[in-house]
């Protein structure tokens, strides 16, 4: 069973979200973000893609601005009117990723990154349409939240020691690879590849920096790790199923 995370309210959630990032913060991140090499594996300037739960935006900016033809949808109108004030020439539009108005067949790849977790009735519905809206041999990626060895380590130490459940509103789901892996290969798609994926910074973590505060660099932006936490990350390196904050799944349309 997948792990649940829960939010201590559920009103006015995503709003909150956004409104404490901006574009510019956002595409300071994608030279290290470790979908950089996947993606760069995977596109092509002759492609149609589309990235389904675009928030802010920053993939659908940093690879319309290299040439890509690119699409970004999201159900957040204010993320979309946002984008279209930084840009008006990106084809970004108001869309839900499990009802999407694109016609079958119409897109070579899909992306999808922290998206589909926040279905608290699973994935299926977005998975099925991103299998729809491909071309046949088209290529998926899929990005979620990785319930990872160091995560279900420390939850199991936790149970152990008598802490208390996680409560409050549903926010989303943690996947170990083996869940997600089987979430898309149900929706029709053949796997290509599934790897744990967190920032390419020496001095940076996601997975670190969220479940270890002790590892936060003081007075630094989000997941900038301190010296110790550098030392983790150097020694752990050759182990991201301990310690990466995502899962990313590569599948093709059969």
């Amino acid at each position: 069973m997948a792990f649940k995370s829960y939010v201590s309210t559920a009103q006015g959630h995503w709003e909150e979200y956004w409104d404490k990032t901006t574009i510019d913060k956002n595409l300071i991140d994608c030279d290290t973000d470790g979908l950089l090499p996947i993606l760069g594996r995977y596109l092509s300037k002759s492609q149609k893609i589309l990235e389904a739960g675009c928030g802010l935006g920053k993939w659908v900016i940093y690879f319309s601005k290299k040439g890509y033809d690119i699409f970004g949808v999201d159900s957040y109108l204010k993320a979309i009117q946002a984008l279209k004030k930084y840009d008006s020439t990106l084809k970004v539009s108001q869309d839900k990723v499990e009802k999407l108005s694109f016609t079958d067949n119409f897109f070579d790849v899909y992306l999808s990154f922290g998206v589909v977790e926040h279905f608290e009735e699973g994935p299926q519905k977005a998975l099925l349409e991103a299998f729809r809206i491909l071309k046949k041999g088209g290529v998926a990626i899929i990005e979620t939240p990785y319930d990872n060895y160091g995560r279900i380590l420390k939850r199991t130490v936790g149970r152990l020691l008598g802490h208390p459940k996680p409560s409050g509103y549903f926010y989303e789901y943690r996947y170990t690879d083996r869940e997600l892996k089987n979430f898309v290969k149900q929706a029709g798609f053949k796997i290509l590849e599934v790897r744990p994926k967190d920032d390419l910074s020496s001095g940076r973590s996601i997975g670190l920096w969220l479940d270890y505060p002790v590892l936060r660099a003081k007075n630094a932006p989000n997941f900038h790790l301190n010296i110790f936490g550098k030392i983790i990350k150097l020694l752990l390196s050759p182990f991201p199923s301990l310690w990466s904050a995502c899962v990313v799944v590569v599948a093709q349309k059969k």
